[in-house]
């Protein structure tokens, strides 16, 4: 990664932490959410320009992907781009998302940045996923050009930071009541215990539902895993195994489950964690990612978000320690 990439992504990754603190203070302070909608709508421009810039890339010599992946591209950022200027721009728009979900609050300034990110978060993920070919192009470029040992404790540090900030700590709670929000204690036997049992079921749900996809659908799931296998051979030794399997665990359970549930449902956040699982393409896989998402949902709403994160290390971790076991022998 050059100066210019780590300069511009660093930049990027300010601009969003100073509107999350902006939203929260405008409404600590009970103030019209004037500075953060207008932060916002940069990050709305910032939308649309992924549709250029998916462009551009589809006319140089080195893009190597289909005119349909550049338009479904384009019609992601389109799709994008409208539903975020409607939560901005409609109070109808987001009285109508309040009925959907109940736990949204449509005059919030913090719920609403929540809601922007969420889609620019999605954005962002998927549209590279795409334009470089789905999944076989990404395992081509982890091959390629490896794995950075940091690279999944940076994601997941951004992760626990983007949550610890948009709940408002120290802005709108203290840290206690910032570690409450977000479904955090000691860990207890009963959280590690019911957490490590889901996480086996979990595993066991996860390959019935393989081998039923593999008798439906052979030639598909043999793309996938596949793609996938090569995904998992980067991180097949059991420190790099032990680190990925960690760093998802806190991070995305953290964010997804601590932050954002109370915010979306239950229901709403596993539809966004599924979104971001943009390596299963249009496929069962997703409906399997929407499941676990569901159970690591309801563990952190029944028991708390400590469980989610035991169960979601034990689902990740296990298959790539074994994958990481068979190939030291």
């Amino acid at each position: 990664m050059d100066l210019f990439t780590v300069l511009t992504l660093a930049g990027m990754l300010a601009f969003i932490g100073v509107t999350i603190y902006v939203a929260n203070v405008e409404q600590a302070q009970g103030k019209p959410p004037t500075l953060s909608r207008i932060l916002l709508y940069i990050i709305l421009t910032m939308e649309a320009l992924l549709a250029l810039s998916a462009y551009f890339l589809a006319t140089s010599p080195d893009y190597t992907g289909t005119q349909a992946e550049l338009w479904v591209a384009i019609g992601l950022v389109a799709v994008g781009v409208i539903i975020s200027y409607a939560v901005l721009a409609s109070v109808s728009f987001r009285q109508m998302l309040q009925r959907l979900i109940s736990s949204f609050n449509a005059n919030s300034s913090v719920h609403i940045a929540a809601f922007v990110f969420m889609i620019a978060l999605f954005l962002w993920n998927t549209i590279p996923f795409v334009m470089q070919g789905g999944i076989e192009g990404f395992a081509r470029s982890m091959q390629d050009n490896g794995v950075s040992a940091g690279e999944p404790v940076l994601n997941a540090m951004l992760q626990i930071t983007a949550a610890f900030l948009g709940i408002g700590l120290y802005i709108r709670r203290t840290l206690p009541q910032g570690l409450e929000r977000l479904g955090l204690r000691i860990p207890t036997l009963q959280d590690i215990g019911v957490g490590a049992g889901m996480g086996f079921v979990l595993l066991l749900l996860a390959s019935s539902f393989v081998a039923i996809w593999q008798a439906v659908a052979p030639d598909t799931i043999e793309q996938q895993s596949s793609a996938s296998n090569q995904i998992a051979q980067s991180f097949a030794s059991l420190p790099l195994a032990f680190l990925l399997a960690t760093s998802a665990a806190l991070g995305e359970e953290i964010f997804m489950r601590g932050a954002l549930q109370p915010v979306f449902g239950l229901v709403g956040s596993s539809l966004f964690f599924t979104s971001l699982h943009t390596q299963y393409l249009i496929t069962p896989g997703l409906l399997m990612i929407f499941i676990v998402s569901l159970v690591l949902g309801l563990l952190r709403k029944h028991l708390s978000t400590n469980a989610a994160i035991v169960a979601h290390f034990v689902f990740n971790f296990v298959p790539l320690s074994l994958l990481a076991m068979g190939n030291s022998s």
